[in-house]
């Protein structure tokens, strides 16, 4: 399952069973072609629309498009996204200083500095 943030505040929960599309749980259907790089067409539950992506950065899932002349900002998110966020290693969490996150619990048994000791990067203790 996808979860799609569309303008930061709406979210849907997309998921495709086969060649059905669930959107929150229902069945919509849909067909989707593309004209050409980053124009698509897009008929979903009777209804034609223009789809055109105007930016897209896959490595943070955020998407800009315009559908029907309206622009829309859109962030995808999957279950590893989740999980991220739930161990506090999203990219959100990373701006922060100050807290050292794991992704499984562990025990220190050793710091090999004190306070006050310069660190380089890279250096093997």
């Amino acid at each position: 399952m996808t979860k799609v943030l569309i303008n930061g505040s709406n979210e849907l929960k997309i998921e495709q069973n086969g060649a059905d599309l669930l959107i929150n749980g229902t069945k919509k259907g849909f067909d989707l072609k593309q004209l050409h790089p980053g124009s698509y067409h897009l008929l979903y539950n009777g209804v034609s629309y223009n789809v055109e992506v105007v930016r897209s950065n896959a490595k943070e899932k955020k998407h800009l498009i315009r559908l029907n002349g309206k622009v829309l900002d859109i962030q995808l998110r999957d279950r590893y996204d989740d999980l991220l966020k739930e161990l506090g290693m999203d990219a959100s969490s990373s701006l922060r200083v100050g807290d050292l996150k794991a992704p499984m619990p562990g025990l220190v048994v050793d710091i090999p500095v004190k306070e006050g000791d310069q660190v380089k990067k890279g250096k093997h203790w």
